[in-house]
């Protein structure tokens, strides 16, 4: 239940100053700390994460995204602290120059784009089926295939960004409705394209 650090410095050996963008691989279910330490000082303290609504976020991104800006010839020490919960953290992280940074993002937009297209479609053909043949079995797979999308969508930031970019409580709560929706449609879904209910009585009451 400790807090997980990450010191890293950076140097400027540019004749101009530098302005680069620490991005995390993956979204940060707590809170992050970025010191920014000068002689053994802190003069700059930036905080994202879960705890800062993504409307407060200075950069627009799902995932956690720090600004770095160095003087010419400036060496600086980073900390950077994520909150302890108890759980394992993946604190994968690119520095990268605003053109890379864009680059990046639009390369995991269009890839994402092509992953939530895929589940669309299928969420769309078997909703259409449903309402061809009004067999609920199509419908229960709809909800269950809705429900993955968003759990999905929380991982990837989705959630954060677009349906409660100020925070909040059910922002908290939306992956475990998401995980709990999913196993129930799944369950049910099984039941009846097994037809439990038929062939395997006991299974079914179970």
């Amino acid at each position: 239940y400790t807090d997980y650090w990450v010191k890293f410095t950076l140097k400027n050996t540019e004749k101009y100053d530098l302005k680069l963008r620490l991005t995390l691989e993956s979204g940060v279910n707590d809170s992050l700390f970025l010191y920014k330490v000068i002689n053994q000082k802190v003069v700059e303290t930036t905080l994202l994460g879960e705890n800062m609504p993504f409307s407060a976020s200075k950069i627009k991104n799902r995932m956690p995204v720090f600004e770095i800006n160095l003087f010419s010839n400036q060496q600086t020490d980073f900390y950077l602290k994520s909150k302890g919960d108890g759980q394992p953290k993946n604190l994968t992280a690119k520095i990268l120059n605003n053109e890379n940074y864009y680059q990046l993002v639009t390369d995991k937009l269009f890839f994402l784009g092509m992953i939530y297209g895929i589940m669309f479609l299928i969420l769309l053909f078997n909703f259409s089926f449903y309402l061809v043949t009004r067999e609920k079995i199509y419908l229960i797979f709809s909800l269950q295939v809705a429900f993955s999308v968003l759990a999905i969508a929380y991982f990837d930031g989705f959630v954060y960004e677009y349906i409660f970019p100020d925070g909040g409580y059910w922002l908290n709560q939306t992956i475990s409705t998401a995980f709990c929706c999913t196993f129930l449609f799944s369950n049910r879904f099984t039941q009846d394209f097994f037809s439990l209910k038929t062939l395997v009585p006991w299974a079914y009451q179970t």
